[in-house]
């Protein structure tokens, strides 16, 4: 290696090996506490191969974990995504109260799951704002208690999400489409291209960049969901809402059983990347290049 080389290598060095410590040492070290009994009281452990990977495919609140999280993640993806390229529409066009509207509308973004998950449970608790309102109103037949009831819970956190990250998503893909030439849009206009066939032929394929984007991050924010669940839920009611998050949490920490909780997310780590690495692969092969 020429001398230019080994300064350049001595620079990143320290990065490098702090990347190292925090990240890899840590992966590895899991990957090993996977295929022991640890159950965190003792330093003690023994090693019992693939017993741990072989359980979480009997144990029911894993699998009520994983399908709740996968039911998650696809609805709050593609309702999320839709919202926030409909209101990036709207946004980009010719309001004149849209620049105090982008500011509105992120907000949430900048709020903490948990301080929102906290306001939120108490608008939506039994005795909560929301249901004073239909009582008031006359509309008693609509009062739930809607993280109580295992067929609200999911949809309700699943509408939180969408509406926290709305603005998120929006500008994103307000950046996409202030990057498509207006010529585009003339020649359509010419050619007698209605606003949908405008919409389905110009504006989408040159939005892909922007639907990569915020499609890979509403998957892998969906699938590693802990915050909001745990803190509105618990998981409950019943397994209604428990998430690989929460029950990883749940094994691990209430549990005792950290080897256990630990291959399971070595399997769901391994989950997030293949899903991750097929969608990105998907989605970049429809994109546009101008």
């Amino acid at each position: 290696m020429e001398r230019k080389g080994w300064i350049n290598l001595l620079f990143i060095l320290p990065a490098l090996l702090l990347f190292t410590a925090i990240i890899y040492y840590p992966l590895f070290n899991s990957i090993k506490y996977s295929f022991t009994s640890w159950n965190m009281t003792s330093p003690l452990y023994e090693y019992i191969g693939f017993k741990n990977y072989a359980d979480m495919f009997s144990d029911d609140l894993v699998k009520a974990g994983f399908k709740n999280t996968f039911v998650f993640t696809l609805y709050s993806t593609l309702i999320g995504n839709s919202l926030a390229l409909l209101l990036a529409l709207v946004l980009d066009s010719n309001l004149r109260a849209k620049k105090f509207l982008r500011s509105v509308f992120y907000i949430p973004c900048l709020l903490s799951p948990i301080v929102i998950s906290a306001v939120f449970g108490n608008i939506l608790q039994y005795h909560g704002v929301l249901n004073e309102f239909f009582h008031k109103v006359g509309l008693d037949f609509l009062i739930n208690d809607w993280f109580a009831n295992a067929a609200s819970a999911m949809p309700m956190l699943i509408i939180l999400n969408a509406w926290q990250y709305l603005g998120y998503g929006s500008i994103i893909y307000l950046a996409g489409l202030q990057t498509i030439p207006a010529e585009l849009y003339e020649t359509a206009r010419m050619d007698g291209a209605s606003k949908f066939k405008t919409f389905r032929f110009v504006t989408f394929p040159l939005l892909m960049p922007s639907i990569t984007i915020m499609t890979f991050m509403s998957i892998t924010g969906g699938l590693k969901l802990f915050d909001i669940p745990f803190v509105l839920t618990q998981g409950g009611p019943g397994t209604a809402t428990e998430t690989m998050g929460t029950v990883i949490f749940k094994i691990a920490f209430r549990h005792q059983k950290f080897g256990y909780a630990t291959a399971i997310s070595v399997v769901f780590f391994i989950l997030i990347a293949v899903i991750s690495v097929l969608q990105v692969r998907y989605t970049r092969k429809r994109e546009v290049v101008l």
